[in-house]
């Protein structure tokens, strides 16, 4: 297994055609802004994609944002857009590319990152 950043691939169409694989709504939009390079317009620019990849299949993905749904607060950065692909749930592997996606974006300018979800 492996983490990776999004924004930094140079193969970023084989990943994103992975992300397009997710059989959540809510993944599929990310795909969707991504493929029309909108995620950063809508989410801040800093806001990254980490992907946990097995060789050259995709175990997971989330990301960290400076803005989310929650739009008028001081409060970030935001998870979100948090999935496992089926084949790789019950392993913990979320908790591994979250402590990463944190340590990544946090190195300097935060101590706490912040959930917000529109699904329970």
């Amino acid at each position: 297994m492996e983490i990776k950043a999004y924004y930094s691939l140079a193969d970023k169409e084989h990943w994103l055609q992975e992300i397009q694989k997710s059989d959540w709504r809510a993944g599929r939009w990310l795909y969707e802004l991504l493929r029309g390079e909108k995620l950063k317009a809508l989410c801040g620019q800093r806001t990254e994609v980490y992907l946990l990849t097995d060789g050259r299949r995709l175990a997971a993905f989330c990301t960290l944002a400076e803005v989310d749904d929650v739009r008028d607060t001081d409060l970030g950065p935001w998870v979100g857009f948090v999935y496992t692909f089926p084949a790789y749930r019950g392993h913990r592997y979320m908790g591994l590319l979250l402590q990463h996606a944190q340590a990544a974006f946090c190195k300097s300018c935060c101590v706490h990152v912040h959930w917000f979800s529109g699904f329970i």
